[in-house]
């Protein structure tokens, strides 16, 4: 039962953060702005992870900026 509000509660705040990043980010409809923002914030909760899991400060950081990158060309 607890995994359930766990699960519940982390839902509600990722539809925070998608509403907050849907009205930051280029589109010519909400759908088309909700999936971007969907994708920007799966690829920021993706690389944050993966670029402390690696051991090679250099790849950390190509990482970071590959994600960075990608984002400012997608929701721009």
């Amino acid at each position: 039962m607890s995994n359930d509000r766990s699960r519940l509660a982390y839902t509600r705040q990722v539809e925070v953060y998608v509403e907050l990043l849907a009205r930051l980010v280029a589109g010519e409809n909400q759908k088309s702005k909700r999936t971007k923002a969907i994708a920007a914030l799966a690829t920021l909760v993706g690389a944050r992870p993966m670029a402390r899991a690696v051991s090679e400060e250099k790849l950390s950081r190509a990482i970071l900026k590959s994600a960075a990158d990608k984002l400012k060309s997608q929701v721009g």
